[in-house]
């Protein structure tokens, strides 16, 4: 996960990424679907933090230029982030719970899958109705 995340910053790819997701579309519901695909994989390899420190400052103004709300894109990037660490095949909380549970990796895999699925419809929910990730701070006062 640092060697991956060091050679994402020295080849400069969250910039190129940031780039051509620009120049591809319009639509702010299709930048976010890009976005979480490009996330999802990207948390297979590397571990949220650094994640987050590598492309936030990239693809936060991007979404601010959508008209995206910035802490609805704060949330829907950590869930990304956070499903990718878990899914196949290289999500590193998979290689965590082989340790812990002293099973194989495959008996894992098959048990995550269903949980994977149902992270990943609340993504698109939390993606595409942004309500549902900002209610909490505009009932506490938050803008």
């Amino acid at each position: 996960s640092k060697g991956f995340s060091w050679v994402l910053t020295t080849q400069n790819i969250p910039q190129l990424i940031g780039g051509a997701l620009t120049g591809l579309t319009d639509s702010p519901f299709i930048f976010m679907m890009l976005v979480n695909i490009i996330l999802l994989v990207i948390g297979c390899f590397v571990d949220t933090y650094p994640a987050i420190l590598i492309f936030a400052p990239i693809l936060h103004p991007i979404a601010l230029s959508y008209g995206i709300h910035p802490l609805h894109f704060g949330v829907v990037m950590c869930v990304n982030l956070l499903i990718g660490l878990n899914t196949p095949p290289v999500g590193t909380g998979l290689f965590l719970g082989v340790a812990i549970g002293k099973c194989s990796l495959e008996e894992l895999i098959k048990a995550v899958v269903p949980f994977n699925l149902v992270e990943i419809a609340v993504l698109l929910a939390l993606t595409y109705v942004p309500a549902l990730s900002l209610w909490l701070p505009s009932a506490a006062g938050f803008r």
